[in-house]
C-alpha cells in the first residue's frame, strides 16, 4: 500500500473499485472452493517465472505486479491506471522501500553491535576497578 500511495496512488480508490467491480460481477456461492481462474494461473505462472529468472527462490510482491501487468486484461491493473499508477512507477517504489528496510535492518545491527560492545567495555571496566 505504501508505495502504491508514494505514486500517487489512494488505495481506499484503490479498493473501493475492485469492491464494486467483484460486487457487480462475481455470483456469491454458498460453501463452496472455488477454482482459480486461467488468468490467475497464468499470474501465478509467470511471476513463478520472473521470481525464478531473478534468482530469488520466493514469489515476492514485485514478481506479482509484473505478472500483472503481463495479462492481457487485468482490472486490477486497470484500476490501478485509472490512478495513473504505471507498472515501471510501482516496481521502482518498491525497490526503494525495499532498500530502506534493508538500510534500517543494518542500522538496527550495528546499533544491537554497539550495544554488545558497550556490555563488553563495562564488564572489563568493573573488572579493572574492582581488582
Amino acid at each position: 500500500a505504501e508505495a502504491f500511495e508514494m505514486c500517487g496512488g489512494d488505495v481506499m480508490i484503490l479498493a473501493e473499485d475492485i469492491s464494486g467491480y467483484l460486487e457487480q460481477y462475481l455470483e456469491t456461492v454458498d460453501e463452496c472452493d472455488p477454482d482459480l481462474s486461467a488468468g490467475v494461473n497464468i499470474l501465478l505462472n509467470v511471476a513463478g517465472h520472473s521470481a525464478e529468472n531473478s534468482g530469488s527462490g520466493n514469489i515476492d510482491i514485485r514478481h506479482i505486479v509484473h505478472a500483472m501487468w503481463s495479462l492481457k486484461e487485468s482490472y486490477a491493473v486497470y484500476f490501478m491506471e485509472k490512478q495513473d499508477i504505471t507498472e515501471v512507477d510501482l516496481l521502482q517504489e518498491l525497490t526503494a522501500l525495499d532498500e530502506m528496510e534493508e538500510d534500517f535492518s543494518n542500522s538496527i545491527r550495528k546499533i544491537d553491535e554497539l550495544i554488545k560492545n558497550l556490555n563488553n567495555l563495562k564488564i572489563l571496566l568493573h573488572l579493572l576497578l574492582n581488582h
